[in-house]
């Protein structure tokens, strides 16, 4: 776990039935757009959401805009939260 107040913790891999929804990213969709630099530099975690049904942010106590530092496994991304009514619950998604 993380000692840093500045994030809430979400571990996806070490909850059972929290599911991770990851979209590709629209500047990942082929290869011509995978070369071009200047789309590749847009590409930020800054940039990214964390959509979090409405159970989720319950349980973690997220509100929209909160910083949340999503890890499963050896990967982590910092991302804001957005709680989402659409979402089924025990979901998060990257966007």
């Amino acid at each position: 776990l993380t000692t840093d107040t500045r994030f809430t913790l979400v571990e996806a891999s070490k909850q059972p039935g929290l599911e991770l929804i990851a979209t590709k990213h629209l500047y990942a969709s082929d290869s011509i757009v995978r070369r071009s630099a200047p789309l590749q530099a847009m590409i930020t975690s800054e940039d990214r959401d964390l959509a979090v049904a409405e159970d989720v942010a319950s349980q973690y106590r997220l509100k929209t805009g909160d910083r949340v530092k999503l890890i499963q496994g050896l990967a982590q991304l910092e991302l804001r939260a957005r709680v989402d009514a659409s979402l089924a619950p025990h979901c998060v998604q990257i966007y």
